[in-house]
């Protein structure tokens, strides 16, 4: 049977009579907690400008959610954004807004709502009436004292094994313990060994470039590439400088690949071990960071690919299941430019921004392509300037037309280029997917 919405896979979770009431808030940036308790190897700068930026991503989650389920917000919906999806037949959900605390990015809407007494108070009472089920991006404590607080279920793991599952390390051991193919590279634990590891790397591949990772870090942080003598020469000396801080660490440093595509698939586990499977979506990358998803993507793998993600996502549910966890796994893998496929090369223990899009199809058309970009923007450009030009140039998604563009989620930004807007591209077919996207490239050169 299709599923046509994520709602109808959690749903799957409960046994409750009553009706169901889902909550979706978007915690975006919580990896800081995960990467806060362990050592890391590499810098790891965060813009803080940026963070209002990132934050403001949670208007992705009203793709998931429906007229029945509560969003809670920092800032109300763009009435140009509203307008549109009403307009598309979308069903908007309730809307909860917590103080922005613009002054302070640092606090994410899971502090916010934590500090809100009359949400806290909104949400408990909705339990006398609902089974109410919480669904942020990702659990830490914070989610955890809030469904402590309300009384309500928590959509996910617990906060200790989501931070042990999005472990870049532990998804190397994951692989090995279920037979999935794994990149050739080393798992380290000290300075010494990472200088090992580098130069039976540098040995065995004629000194093609490695990569140098820590087990945390998203967005292309906690990550150095060594491809080239000068780069190895400065990275050698940063060890250097680091060797007596003799701290355990946790790093892999492994081959760099050439890549044919980055795939993104997903999984959820139920209570009951029940998994279900999400089809692969291409990941659109721009030096090694997230700027967009492509699907599907179906025409694009054979049989025996496919075959391979799904076994390996049911392969990868059981043991997570095993292990104790519950709902998404959003994993990162890639296809060689060989062919070959190295089907995990990071677990995601939470929602990723391709979730928010996945369902997109039950409500826009299951034979069209899809394509989601997102564009950092100067401040000159307001979302009413973009809609217009955007109508004017006849691209904007009108539903009798089934094809354009639809603007899912924007920040104008204070200063340039600081602002951010996700855009989805709608065709049917992939040569006018592209035409489309040249279009809106055009747009924000």
């Amino acid at each position: 049977m299709e599923i046509t919405s994520f709602k109808e896979i959690i749903s799957a979770t409960t046994n409750s009579t009553k009706k169901i009431k889902c909550i979706w808030w978007v915690n975006i940036g919580v990896d800081e907690v995960w990467k806060n308790n362990t050592q890391n190897l590499l810098p790891q700068l965060t813009n803080i400008k940026n963070k209002s930026v990132v934050n403001r991503t949670e208007l992705i989650s009203l793709l998931l959610a429906d007229s029945q389920d509560i969003v809670i917000l920092r800032e109300p919906i763009p009435k140009e954004i509203s307008n549109h999806y009403k307009l598309l037949g979308f069903k908007m959900p309730e809307i909860l807004l917590v103080s922005s605390h613009d002054e302070d990015p640092d606090l994410t809407v899971s502090d916010l709502i934590l500090e809100n007494s009359l949400i806290l108070n909104s949400i408990r009472q909705l339990t006398l009436q609902y089974e109410v089920l919480l669904i942020p991006y990702a659990v830490t404590c914070k989610e955890e004292e809030i469904a402590r607080l309300t009384g309500c279920k928590l959509i996910g793991a617990t906060a200790n094994l989501t931070a042990w599952v999005n472990s870049k390390v532990n998804a190397r051991l994951i692989a090995k313990e279920i037979n999935a193919n794994y990149t050739e590279g080393y798992i380290c634990e000290n300075i010494i060994q990472v200088k090992e590891a580098i130069f039976k790397l540098t040995r065995a591949n004629c000194n093609n470039r490695i990569v140098v990772k820590d087990a945390y870090g998203a967005s292309g942080k906690g990550l150095f590439i060594i491809e080239s003598q000068s780069a190895l020469d400065y990275f050698l000396a940063m060890l250097d400088r680091k060797s007596n801080e003799n701290k355990k660490i946790e790093v892999i440093v492994e081959k760099w690949y050439e890549k044919y595509l980055d795939i993104n698939y997903q999984v959820f586990i139920g209570d009951d071990g029940t998994i279900t499977y999400l089809s692969p979506k291409i990941q659109l990358m721009n030096n090694s960071i997230y700027i967009g998803s492509e699907y599907p993507i179906e025409n694009m793998l054979d049989d025996k690919q496919k075959l391979l993600y799904e076994e390996t996502a049911h392969k990868i549910g059981k043991y997570l299941y095993k292990k104790g966890y519950r709902g998404l796994a959003s994993i990162d893998s890639i296809i060689a430019s060989d062919g070959t496929i190295y089907p995990i090369i990071e677990i995601n223990g939470r929602f990723s921004l391709s979730t928010y899009i996945s369902f997109v199809p039950v409500k826009l058309g299951l034979d069209n392509y899809y394509r989601t970009k997102y564009f950092n923007v100067d401040k000159d450009i307001t979302l009413s300037s973009l809609m217009e030009e955007l109508i004017e140039k006849e691209l904007i998604y009108l539903k009798e037309k089934g094809e354009g563009v639809i603007v899912y989620s924007f920040c104008e930004g204070k200063q340039s280029g600081s602002g951010r807007v996700f855009i989805m591209m709608v065709a049917k077919c992939r040569e006018q997917l592209s035409y489309i996207q040249n279009m809106v490239d055009n747009i924000f050169d």
